[in-house]
């Protein structure tokens, strides 16, 4: 979802890929390798995706990665609140369809959007640029923007999912690859204000700004042990 465009499209890969052995009756729910949830989440599913007339994408909690940061209790069974994460509203990693639904969406769009039948059809999909369709507003990102694209028969419903969890795959590269944060202090958020929201947080404003004050704190306190 936060990478580059190109590697958000893979995920029409997986799933043109897939459908060709799953068959056209099926329920089809995609979602980011890093995801968690209940069993209970599952039910809501099957309730919220209907035939020819629905699908279902749920936005996620994105937790923060509290055991690096040491700002928040790190439980990954805890209610949600503000302490330990946000629900995520630019993420489209999670949606739930019919098959024969993303088929018939699939080859309406199939100009804008090339369709993967074999593992060499991957590059065509990679290559499928902003400039190659002419518009930004056409531009096409995520399966529940395909389905808002292609027909008006067909809703995306979105609603917020407490027992579907993001942020985990975060927290193991900060505490197993980049515990000192060097590869973090590199990376710069989008500046045009329809991006921001793409920006992955990794503490509450309020936690920030506690370290901020308790930083300044020491400071002041060192400066009069100096004089």
């Amino acid at each position: 979802m936060y990478g580059p465009a190109p590697q958000q499209l893979l995920s029409f890969a997986a799933a043109d890929l897939a459908l060709r052995k799953i068959g056209l009756d099926s329920l089809v729910m995609i979602c980011s390798a890093e995801a968690t949830f209940r069993s209970d989440f599952l039910n809501r599913v099957r309730m919220n995706t209907i035939a020819g007339f629905q699908v279902f994408s749920p936005i996620a909690f994105r937790q923060y990665p509290c055991g690096w940061t040491k700002l928040c209790k790190e439980c990954d069974g805890c209610d949600v609140g503000q302490s330990t994460g946000y629900f995520d509203r630019a993420n489209y990693d999670v949606a739930a369809f019919y098959s024969r639904d993303y088929v018939d969406a699939r080859k309406l769009l199939e100009q804008q959007l090339p369709i993967v039948r074999s593992d060499r059809d991957i590059v065509n999909l990679l290559n499928y640029t902003q400039d190659a369709i002419g518009s930004p507003l056409e531009r096409i990102e995520n399966v529940a923007e395909m389905f808002v694209r292609a027909s008006g028969k067909i809703h995306v419903l979105r609603g917020i999912e407490p027992n579907l969890r993001l942020g985990r795959a975060m927290e193991n590269f900060l505490v197993e690859v980049d515990p000192e944060g060097e590869q973090l202090q590199r990376l710069r958020c989008e500046e045009q204000p329809d991006q921001r929201d793409r920006c992955v947080r990794i503490a509450s404003k309020k936690q920030i700004g506690d370290v901020l004050v308790q930083h300044d704190g020491a400071d002041g306190r060192e400066n009069e042990v100096k004089k």
